[in-house]
């Protein structure tokens, strides 16, 4: 009979990959950049108006949604019944994990430019975790 996985021991598997994932994607993400044609349109024709920087993170967004559909293709497939733990567990050690200089003992330290990043950080997997949720249901 098939028992299933111990949670805790899921849970360690999936912040180990969120953490190797989000790092691949972050060392990735300054080749992707410097390549990226819309991002030099909007360097060229943006810049310097009240549009480049809310553009620039819509891009972001779609483009680290892309690239976490794998991620969350598996967390999807591999636990029906824990997805949001596992999403969690995929999700909040490698936050906390990139941003450990922000919480040190030195005191919390907050910017508000800090916002926007916190929440592609934070929301990009569970995004494409309820889009893929959406779209196999249909």
């Amino acid at each position: 009979m098939h028992k299933a996985p111990n949670l805790l021991a899921q849970m360690a598997v999936f912040a180990a990959i969120g953490i190797a994932y989000s790092n691949t994607i972050v060392i990735l993400w300054g080749y992707l950049a410097q390549h990226n044609p819309l991002f030099q349109w909007m360097l060229a024709h943006l810049a310097g108006t009240g549009w480049f920087y809310p553009a620039v993170w819509l891009q972001d967004f779609i483009a680290y949604l892309m690239l976490y559909l794998p991620l969350a293709l598996l967390i999807f497939r591999v636990a029906p019944g824990r997805r949001l733990l596992l999403l969690a567990a995929a999700v909040l050690p490698y936050f906390v994990f990139q941003n450990w200089p922000l919480f040190s003992a030195a005191g919390f330290s907050f910017a508000p430019g800090y916002l926007l990043g916190w929440i592609l950080e934070l929301a990009v997997l569970p995004v494409a975790l309820l889009l893929i949720s959406r779209f196999r249901r249909a």
